[in-house]
């Protein structure tokens, strides 16, 4: 939480619910608030500029190492199937959504959002939507500076492990067989060792409004 102690003056951020902020400086403090453009906030809902930007250096870092787990993770499975017939393996949706939820919340899992900076606000936006007004927790909200046009301005991601036969309400395609360039509904990646990989916001949207949670 930030202190009041040397904060008048200060450049802040001020979160005011549902995904929106207000940027301003801070003209007053007392105890345990502060005024920013005329208005009194909870210093609990304060962010200095430097803080935010210590945050957007923590994700840049996070987000290139997670960047190299996910390549090691292609290359591992290219050479676990090196020779084989590489024929994409499609395994189609079966079981519902909150059976899916409680299964993996149960195994473990972690589920977040990459976003450039034009990206943040509709993904919090995204998140409150799904889950009735819930904000979107700091942590769970990495930003990343790639400008590369192939990137949409947010991707969230879904990481755990299910067993293959396991019922699972969207489609899972194998890596390692053509699977990850599977172009037609949205679906999962798994891999051999039972790790589960969704980027579709879609679904995990639906992931989402059946009572998953964002968090790392």
């Amino acid at each position: 939480m930030t202190s009041t102690i040397d904060l008048e003056g200060e450049q802040v951020r001020v979160s005011l619910g549902s995904g929106s902020f207000l940027h301003g400086s801070v003209q007053q403090v007392n105890a345990d608030s502060v005024k920013v453009k005329g208005r009194w906030f909870p210093i609990s809902a304060v962010t200095t500029e430097e803080e935010v930007e210590q945050q957007i250096k923590a994700n840049v870092n996070t987000d290139r190492r997670l960047r190299r787990v996910e390549q090691e993770a292609k290359e591992a499975a290219e050479l676990a199937l090196k020779g084989e017939p590489r024929i994409p393996i499609i395994h189609p949706a079966s079981g519902d959504y909150a059976t899916f939820v409680a299964m993996i919340q149960a195994a473990g899992y972690t589920l977040y959002v990459r976003s450039r900076q034009d990206g943040m606000d509709a993904a919090i936006s995204e998140y409150a939507e799904w889950t009735g007004g819930e904000e979107l927790p700091e942590n769970a909200l990495y930003m990343h500076l790639n400008d590369d046009k192939a990137w949409s301005s947010h991707e969230w991601r879904l990481i755990t492990k299910v067993e293959l036969d396991s019922a699972c309400p969207f489609p899972l395609a194998e890596a390692g067989t053509l699977g990850c360039g599977f172009k037609g509904d949205p679906c999962g990646i798994i891999h051999k060792n039972g790790s589960l990989e969704v980027n579709w916001n879609c679904i995990v949207g639906e992931l989402v409004k059946n009572g998953l949670r964002a968090q790392r």
